[in-house]
């Protein structure tokens, strides 16, 4: 089984227009005043600056203090924001044009940043003022100046600490009080089916659309939901008396089978009740929460099917099975990232004389079989610009891959472990980028290492999920001898019955029938058993009838402050239609949070509704899985596409009213990047004094 350890090109103006729009979505550091703009560059080692000067690091402040000797100069500078970055020279006109006085390149701090960088170089100037020259990794060359000796340009950026935290408890105290509200909606919703006895007007309801309850997912494995889990004691939305015959689970819209228990011998749902079902994570951009959906549905109630096959215990249980984990973490913005999303586990840049040698930890890999296929090492790395790559791959000082590749492109590489490297428990993998090219520097991007081997069947905290073709297994390392064993065997989902358990040193082992063909088999003790995030889901409504001029998309927590802009704004002649996000991700993403349900959503109400101008309400953030702030919030997500080459990650809203693919919007947008009520308060403000 395969398990996850984790944490078109546009003009110059064009994408100075993207970035005031990611300034505008909080996404980009404000800029500071008084930075200087490139200048031309008219020797072999430059390029000419782009027609509004937009060099990738635009400095906040530069400065610079003669020291006593008359010739030494201390000299500080702060980018606003760096990307491509590769470092900086500090240069001086001469009768022989323009040299730098620094040894060698002045490296950055970063590749890509979104935060400003402070820098210091001390050296010696034989000149009244001096110019600054980026160096991108693709060798471009960006001069800035001149700068006086002795002069300050600009200022130092003063940003203020968004407090996140804060933000985000207000939030969630918010949304804790629509549950409140939803609960008691879906609980009138329910008298329509409750029990004990169905009447004869309950068996003529298919459905109940009010009762929705949501069951978020994060990792692979057998989950349990109980009467008790759902009542939380009170608090939650009352199932009591619905028939269990009439519950549901859906994903993305689709019927998921369970595995239904009923309290004793009551059709409906009790103390006592409980289900079961295989949950799946997800591993998106936007988000790593599944949401599986309980409702009132009996067209999609299907249940598990039942293996009721004893296992021949006479016969030999599989040896082993193929294990993946694949390692990664997403520690680095990387806009420049040809992945499914701009975070790299490292983004590093290697220059003649200077190579980079990164080492980490893979943890996880135990019960290493002494038969089977060899481990298989798969590594995957981006190239950061045009010019030539090479990098090496060892495990445990082993060195197993020597990729050379060129240019902004992935570079998957598999490779076979010779037996005997890889170890029940500290391994450990190494990446070296050697330098040794002939190219200005190798700028790469470390995304994932996959290792796959051949694994013992012995349980990870009492639970187990694998591939295999056998007629028997027997899994050790159980903690109990109350086990669940589902499969997945030609698109339907199993529940084995006879399931044959003994005590061992280790604990307990289970063995069970195989299907003899390839399937997919999950095992559980009873401990660990997992339980998903229960969270009231979203009343349905209807968000795609009737007619609007304007449409509002906003999160929940700003609807009531849009109500002064949506008095002043409507009139017979033209109507605004105010639409929560919420409802946009139930009707179309089955509630998982994704920005293409938006995108589903607006590109049904342009041409069926007739809408002209889309206003979205509500902030965003880049860092939507919290990988580097925790608290941050995304009211309202991003749709983000390349803006300019290299540039794979920027956000584009306009792309949200592109009906046909053609790149051009066809209908007006804008948004209100709001975080807070009264943000949004001093916005609509401000936008109804303009009007007036």
């Amino acid at each position: 089984m395969r398990k996850s350890h984790s944490p078109g090109h546009a003009s110059a103006h064009f994408l100075r227009a993207l970035i005031l729009v990611s300034l505008l979505l909080g996404l980009l550091p404000a800029a500071a005043p008084g930075h200087a703009r490139a200048q031309t560059c008219d020797d072999a080692n430059c390029i000419t600056a782009n027609p509004n000067g937009a060099d990738f690091a635009p400095y906040a402040m530069v400065a610079s203090t003669l020291a006593d000797d008359g010739r030494t100069v201390r000299i500080e500078w702060i980018t606003e924001r760096e990307i491509f970055s590769a470092g900086f020279n500090i240069v001086v006109e001469t009768d022989r044009g323009f040299v730098p006085v620094n040894d060698r390149l002045i490296p950055s701090r970063v590749i890509e940043s979104l935060d400003p960088q402070f820098y210091s170089y001390t050296t010696a100037v034989d000149a009244d003022a001096f110019y600054l020259e980026h160096v991108t990794i693709e060798n471009e060359r960006f001069r800035a100046g001149p700068f006086f000796v002795g002069e300050r340009v600009g200022e130092a950026p003063q940003t203020e600490a968004i407090d996140w935290r804060a933000i985000r408890a207000a939030s969630e105290a918010k949304a804790q009080a629509r549950a409140e509200k939803s609960v008691a909606a879906i609980d009138r919703a329910l008298d329509a089916v409750r029990g004990p006895q169905e009447s004869m007007g309950a068996a003529r309801v298919t459905q109940v659309n009010g009762a929705i309850v949501n069951l978020l997912v994060k990792e692979e494995g057998i989950y349990r939901v109980r009467f008790e889990d759902i009542d939380n004691n009170g608090n939650g939305p009352d199932l009591r008396g619905v028939p269990i015959a009439y519950l549901a689970l859906t994903n993305r819209g689709m019927p998921v089978r369970i595995h239904m228990v009923a309290s004793g011998s009551s059709s409906t749902w009790e103390e006592g009740a409980y289900f079961e079902f295989v949950g799946e994570g997800i591993d998106t951009f936007y988000t790593d929460e599944n949401i599986y959906v309980l409702q009132v549905n009996r067209s999609k109630a299907f249940r598990i099917f039942t293996n009721m096959r004893m296992p021949d215990l006479t016969e030999t249980p599989a040896p082993y099975y193929r294990e993946t984990i694949r390692f990664e973490e997403n520690n680095t913005l990387a806009l420049s990232s040809t992945g499914a999303d701009p975070w790299a586990w490292q983004y590093r840049m290697a220059r003649p004389g200077f190579p980079v040698l990164y080492s980490a930890s893979l943890p996880g890999i135990d019960a290493v079989a002494s038969n089977g296929p060899p481990p298989q090492l798969t590594t995957e790395i981006w190239g950061g610009n045009n010019l030539s790559h090479h990098a090496i791959f060892a495990v445990n000082g082993t060195q197993l891959q020597d990729i050379n590749f060129t240019g902004e492109v992935a570079a998957t590489t598999q490779s076979p472990m010779p037996a005997g490297i890889l170890q029940n428990g500290g391994n450990s993998v190494t990446w070296t980028l050697p330098g040794d090219s002939s190219a200005f520097n190798d700028t790469m991007g470390l995304e994932a290492v996959t290792i796959e081997y051949s694994r013992e069947f012995v349980t990870q905290d009492g639970a187990l999920a694998f591939e295999g073709d056998a007629g028997l297994f027997r899994v050790d390392g159980l903690t109990s001898d109350q086990v669940t064993v589902f499969s997945r065997y030609r698109h339907r989902l199993w529940v084995t019955e006879a399931v044959i358990t003994e005590a061992t040193p280790q604990g307990y082992s289970a063995a069970f029938y195989g299907w003899g063909d390839s399937a997919e088999y999950f095992v559980a003790a009873e401990e660990a058993i997992k339980t998903p995030v229960i969270k009231v889901g979203q009343v349905p409504v209807d968000i795609e009838s009737g007619t609007a001029d304007f449409v509002i998309i906003a999160h929940p927590d700003f609807l009531s402050g849009l109500q002064p802009l949506v008095a002043a704004r409507s009139t017979p002649e033209f109507t605004v239609k105010v639409v929560n996000v919420l409802d946009v991700y139930a009707r179309y993403s089955d509630s998982i949070f994704d920005a293409q349900a938006i995108r589903d959503y607006i590109q049904h109400v342009i041409p069926a509704m007739g809408a002209e101008y889309i206003l979205l309400v509500g902030g965003d953030v880049i860092d939507y899985r919290n990988y580097v702030y925790p608290d941050a919030v995304s009211f309202i997500p991003s749709l983000y596409a390349e803006t300019y080459p290299g540039q794979n990650f920027m956000p584009v809203d306009p792309l949200y009213t592109d009906i046909d693919d053609d790149g051009t919007p066809d209908a007006a947008i804008g948004r209100f990047p709001v975080k807070t009520a009264q943000e949004l308060a001093a916005m609509v403000s401000k936008t109804l004094d303009y009007t007036n």
